[in-house]
């Protein structure tokens, strides 16, 4: 069975995440986000996860959740 003991309060879902998912969560458009990462030089759509985009910036996904929440 897989540990779920590191890390804290979920940071294996935040990967999971999609684009659309986390514009639901924070209340933005989904094209809105596509649209911010562009300008990062990274490509998406809505059903793109955070943990695809994180690995692309070299951050966790918990980080670009935050980015795309400002």
């Amino acid at each position: 069975l897989p540990s779920s003991g590191h890390g804290g309060q979920g940071q294996q879902g935040m990967g999971r995440l999609t684009l659309k998912t986390a514009a639901q969560r924070t209340g933005k458009n989904v094209e809105t986000l596509i649209n911010t990462l562009k300008v990062k030089g990274i490509k998406s759509d809505g059903d793109t996860s955070l943990r695809t985009i994180a690995d692309q910036l070299g951050v966790a996904p918990q980080d670009v959740y935050n980015m795309l929440a400002e």
